[in-house]
């Protein structure tokens, strides 16, 4: 799971040199916590807090917003995962519900990762909860609360794919993305059981 910034500012040096470009070690953690920025960045951090620090520290992609108002929307925000830290079999990445609730983490190297869904990315009309998902078949905003996670060989696969399968019923979804060899992906509606392809691995806390 990544760390907050405030665990990150107390495994820094806390010099505040300002040579990561930023005015305080604070202000360096909060970024690296939201992925604004990169451990490297900082010239003065010990071998041991870059090790404890590695989970928090994967290169970042930034999100794009665009628009204004409700007709905003953001695109990427995926997450891309080179080698492995030293002594570690990959990246930890933290899995969350509909619900903002981190249900376990995934580890992995040299792949890319992406959610859609409308945790985040959601608006109200008329009394009711609406993603900013359009389903092309209906022409209408998704109301179906469900994150589709995907893991794929690049960014660009495992956005597409993420949208793709948020959009199809779940079960025409899997059955699609059981028959795709690189993509694997996970189903977590709303207070219901989730479902996932089968070669999508197994979160360190029980989920199925």
């Amino acid at each position: 799971m990544a760390l907050t910034g405030i665990q990150i500012f107390k495994l820094l040096p806390k010099t505040n040199c300002k040579e990561c470009g930023v005015p305080t070690c604070l202000a360096f953690a909060m970024n690296l916590a939201s992925g604004k920025a990169e451990l490297d960045s900082c010239p003065y951090v010990s071998d041991e807090a870059k090790e404890q620090l590695a989970e928090a520290s994967a290169p970042p992609i930034r999100p794009v917003k665009i628009g204004k108002g409700v007709r905003a929307f953001t695109i990427g925000g995926e997450t891309v995962l080179a080698n492995a830290p030293p002594g570690k079999n990959g990246w930890k990445i933290g899995i969350e519900n509909p619900e903002h609730q981190v249900i376990g983490t995934l580890e992995l190297a040299n792949t890319a990762l992406s959610t859609s869904g409308d945790s985040y990315q959601f608006f109200e009309h008329d009394g009711k909860r609406k993603s900013h998902i359009i389903d092309p078949a209906t022409k209408k905003s998704k109301i179906d609360r469900l994150n589709v996670t995907t893991i794929a060989p690049s960014s660009i696969l495992a956005d597409a794919w993420a949208t793709a399968l948020r959009v199809l019923p779940t079960d025409k979804a899997l059955e699609i993305a059981n028959k795709q060899p690189d993509l694997k992906a996970l189903f977590i509606p709303y207070r219901k059981v989730a479902s996932r392809t089968k070669k999508f691995p197994k979160l360190t806390e029980r989920l199925f």
